[in-house]
């Protein structure tokens, strides 16, 4: 049962959040002058990973209200190019679970998360209350209604907030007591990099979102040269960062060693300019892209035009963070 509500709740992507948050542990490890606590660093993390099921699921229950799976398999009926798995496990899409279990257990995982928060806060005080008390409220009006934040070109960034800089100054606060120099603009960029992943979903399902009216970001940006411009901003904007960082001496030279990451913006950008162009395109798998789970199941749904994207978007933002976090723990 537990097992079947991980899938539901979408685990696979946690690596969007378990990675920042390891970012952040990482670096507060190498704080000076602080209060560093392993057990309080692991529970700020693993309230993260809470959080995040939590959310998916919220997420599924308030698109399933909008009647978005219904949008997704009208659109794929008329021969666009559609993601129809949304909330398949719901008993009206042909799965086991109702409506108001999915409720109930989004409403279990982000109470077993505010537990966490809760001892946690008893040690660092105030902060952690109000970090938790903002996620908790831009992940729940991400989908729910009056904001609607993903359907009025706010998601992405939100997610990015969330899990970039609001969910790892939570984890270093709570890990050191403390937040050390430079690193508010280190989870901007990992926080760029987690907005790529949902931009890039949106920028590939911009025909359904549009048919549903769920204005995304790339669905705001009216064009796919804006959309493009977009893309190239949270593609290498991040790399950036980390060498403006590295001038300002907030970080070693060392950390140069991710400009070894430059083929996944390049390549990535490079297959979404010729999707606005011609979408029918396929581009082939290589070495370098890293794991692509269940690769050839992927290939035969005729789903790698999607998948080889998102793929990518993704193991650039796992590399970017694995990198940051060996480095702040040898350096």
């Amino acid at each position: 049962m537990l097992l079947n509500w991980l899938r539901n709740a979408r685990w696979v992507a946690l690596p969007q959040s378990f990675l920042p948050a390891l970012v952040a542990f990482s670096f507060a490890y190498k704080a000076e002058n602080a209060d560093f606590s392993w057990g309080l660093g692991v529970l700020a993390i693993v309230g993260v990973l809470l959080l995040h099921l939590g959310m998916n699921l919220f997420d599924d229950f308030f698109d399933y209200k909008h009647k978005e799976p219904a949008f997704r398999k009208q659109m794929a009926a008329q021969g666009v190019k559609s993601r129809i798995g949304k909330c398949s496990y719901l008993q009206s899409e042909g799965g086991t679970a109702s409506v108001k279990q999915l409720l109930w257990v989004a409403i279990l995982f982000c109470l077993v998360a505010a537990v966490i928060g809760f001892i946690i806060l008893i040690y660092r005080g105030l902060p952690i209350f109000y970090i938790a008390m903002a996620a908790v409220l831009l992940g729940l009006f991400y989908s729910a209604p009056p904001f609607r934040l993903s359907y009025h070109g706010l998601g992405e960034l939100t997610v990015g907030f969330i899990f970039g800089p609001l969910a790892m100054v939570g984890v270093c606060y709570s890990t050191c007591g403390t937040i050390p120099e430079g690193f508010y603009i280190l989870s901007l960029a990992a926080g760029l990099l987690v907005a790529n992943v949902l931009f890039t979903h949106s920028v590939l399902d911009l025909p359904t979102d549009k048919f549903a009216g769920k204005k995304t970001l790339a669905v705001c940006a009216k064009n796919a040269r804006l959309n493009l411009g977009i893309s190239f901003l949270m593609n290498f904007l991040p790399i950036c960062i980390i060498l403006i960082s590295i001038l300002l001496r907030y970080l070693s030279g060392w950390y140069c060693i991710i400009l070894i990451l430059l083929p996944f913006p390049i390549y990535l950008f490079y297959t979404l300019c010729w999707f606005a162009k011609e979408p029918q395109k396929v581009f082939e798998y290589r070495f370098w892209m890293g794991h692509f789970p269940r690769w050839r199941v992927i290939k035969e749904a005729q789903l790698d035009w999607f998948m080889l994207r998102w793929f990518l978007s993704r193991n650039y933002m796992l590399f970017f963070c694995l990198i940051l976090i060996l480095l702040n723990f040898i350096i």
